[in-house]
């Protein structure tokens, strides 16, 4: 019973994420929704779609307010949406997006994380 009414609260709680999952689901391959797939849980295994985040917090497409415990799996040292990093894109998005050729301050970068890592060499990429 328990279970029921959770999935109940849950879906009408998030159920904007619920329906933009199912419109997309035919186009795309998200591991997270089929991996643990359980038939008893089927109505809740959908992620949530998230709108805007800034902090510690993240909000959904439905308006519920999250707090971030796991800074996005560790990569939000200064929090969602830091306002000195989001100036710094801001003014390189002002230079344009350039493929094929090497930024100018591409040697300043790697030398920094190097110094800050203790590794010799750094590459850089553009996949996870």
């Amino acid at each position: 019973q328990y279970l029921k009414e959770f999935i109940q609260h849950y879906n009408q709680r998030t159920n904007t994420s619920k329906e933009i999952s199912q419109k997309i689901r035919p186009f795309l391959a998200d591991n997270k929704a089929s991996s643990l797939f359980s038939l008893p849980l089927k109505e809740i295994s959908y992620p949530i779609v998230g709108k805007r985040s800034s902090g510690c917090k993240l909000w959904d497409v439905d308006g519920n307010e999250y707090i971030d415990f796991i800074m996005g799996y560790g990569v939000n040292l200064f929090g969602h949406n830091p306002p000195f990093i989001k100036q710094a894109i801001e003014e390189q998005l002002e230079q344009g997006i350039h493929l094929g050729v090497q930024s100018e301050i591409v040697g300043e970068v790697a030398e920094l994380i190097c110094e800050l890592t203790q590794m010799e060499r750094v590459a850089f990429s553009n996949t996870g």
